[in-house]
């Protein structure tokens, strides 16, 4: 049905990113999992090929979501906040991928009529025995939203050029607007104290543990059997490897903090492309 990805792109825009090639593969991410040195990229516009029903469902589509679930840290009991936290945020990815397609459904096949699905909505989210999907898909967001506002140093100095000024003007005009907006600082001054995780004696152990289970989880989807299933399931889960990395690393998001013992050469963050792209859809 939709499962197709459109990968028409306009030639001069083709150009212009490829003479942008550096940083665009988003592999220095120690919460993704490598592809191979012979990988090769495409370039997607996301605007032609939006995430929406597909009619990818069935068995197929409850294996992926089963071997999701059904990683060790999940099964042998969530027992720390860590875990917790590492819990609500995959459950709430999968509320977002729930959301936006009940959102625009095809609602009729023979006319090409598509728009928002309630009865699907309410099965998936709708109800108050699912109502702990749709409380992990805020704390999903708000977790994204401290990792964007923390790396808005980093994210309002990059260069964004697809070679379309006026659309890269309002980018970068957008993002700063977003985080530098008074209603979302006053609301959401601390959206996720990220300092209180990692301090127990195994913290080590258990970092390392989670990022091993977050990249078999992008390997998973790797196995999904629709190519924009794919795309998105792919986008969202960078979206949250680049949350991880900012708000986990011990790396600075400034660049105005001097040596430390936390920081012993006061080293930057560095986002690739694909991850800020990531991030902010």
């Amino acid at each position: 049905m939709e499962g197709r990805v459109n990968q028409s792109l306009d030639p001069a825009v083709k150009q212009q990113l490829i003479r942008h090639d550096n940083g665009w593969r988003g592999l220095n991410n120690p919460w993704m999992a490598e592809g191979e040195d012979a990988e090769e990229f495409q370039y997607i516009n996301l605007l032609v090929n939006p995430e929406r029903y597909t009619g990818y469902k069935g068995e197929h589509a409850h294996r992926i979501w089963s071997a999701i679930y059904n990683q060790s840290c999940f099964t042998d009991g969530v027992s720390c906040s860590e875990e917790r936290v590492f819990y609500r945020l995959i459950s709430g990815m999968h509320a977002s991928i729930s959301c936006h397609l009940a959102a625009d459904y095809l609602l009729d096949e023979q006319q090409g009529i598509w728009g928002p699905n309630l009865e699907e909505f309410k099965q998936r989210l709708g109800t108050p025995e699912v109502r702990d999907r749709v409380q992990n898909l805020y704390f999903a967001y708000l977790f994204v939203l401290r990792a964007a506002m923390k790396a808005a140093p980093l994210l309002t100095s990059y260069e964004y050029d697809t070679g379309l000024q006026e659309e890269d003007a309002q980018t970068r005009q957008l993002l700063t607007q977003l985080l530098a907006n008074p209603a979302i600082v006053e609301a959401c001054p601390m959206p996720f104290d990220e300092g209180r995780l990692w301090k127990g004696d195994n913290a080590a152990e258990l970092k390392a543990q989670l990022q091993a289970t977050f990249q078999n989880i992008t390997r998973i989807m790797d196995c999904v059997g629709c190519e924009k299933c794919k795309l998105w399931g792919k986008l969202q889960t960078l979206g949250i490897a680049t949350a991880l990395k900012i708000l986990f690393s011990a790396r600075d998001c400034t660049g105005t903090l001097p040596a430390s013992a936390a920081l012993p050469f006061g080293e930057e963050l560095e986002l690739e492309r694909n991850e800020v792209i990531a991030l902010i859809n």
